[in-house]
């Protein structure tokens, strides 16, 4: 899948003004989330003026620990530990939750089949869901047993807005090859997570920040 490299960082512009993103580094891969998508590819895929954007808004790259920012406001909460197949299906994974939320509302999306796309470039499948808990730093969750593929999305409640943001997209009962960061990829996922398409038809819906 290809990705317009004016394109990404026009959307890592729009996520920094109102809701925020995340970036993580491990090894030699980079992921990068928002509210309505993530990627990850291999660091040295990332495009130049991508990086100068991140560098711009963060002062750095990211070497270790994820680091996440929203301008004029706390960061997206993010996952500080990410969900894989070889965990089985109770998870409890660590949350690194904005300081300001209020409340954070856990759902766990999943589909019965592998992911297929149609001609619009659409997902098949219909999203079900299940809730889960936050507590002490830890989100729980029971993956269900004929979850195919599934991720989790994390509503973070605040005085000014209800803020969205994601783990990554995982496939029981083997996690996918591309996730590993040989190539640019992109999933897109029901209201929580849109995709970016080799013609950039991005989908970004804008909200106010403040109420």
């Amino acid at each position: 899948m290809l990705i317009n490299e004016s394109g990404l960082v026009r959307c890592i512009k729009r996520a920094y003004k109102y809701a925020g993103y995340a970036v993580a580094v491990e090894g030699d891969c980079m992921t990068i989330y928002t509210e309505r998508w993530y990627i990850q590819c291999k660091r040295a895929a990332i495009p130049r003026k991508v990086l100068a954007t991140i560098v711009e808004h963060m002062g750095m790259i990211p070497d270790t620990e994820p680091v996440s920012i929203v301008k004029d406001g706390e960061p997206l909460a993010y996952f500080t530990e990410q969900p894989t197949a070889g965990m089985g299906r109770q998870l409890k994974l660590a949350l690194d939750a904005p300081k300001d939320a209020t409340d954070i509302d856990v759902t766990l999306y999943y589909t019965t089949e592998p992911l297929s796309y149609n001609d619009k470039n659409e997902i098949e499948q219909k999203w079900l869901s299940v809730q889960g808990t936050y507590n002490d730093g830890k989100v729980e969750v029971t993956v269900p047993a004929e979850a195919s593929v599934y991720y989790i999305s994390i509503c973070s409640k605040t005085p000014s807005g209800n803020f969205y943001s994601s783990s990554r997209l995982v496939e029981s009962p083997l996690d996918n090859p591309s996730q590993s960061g040989d190539n640019m990829t992109a999933y897109t996922a029901g209201a929580a997570i849109i995709g970016l398409i080799s013609t950039l038809g991005v989908l970004i819906y804008k909200r106010k920040r403040y109420n």
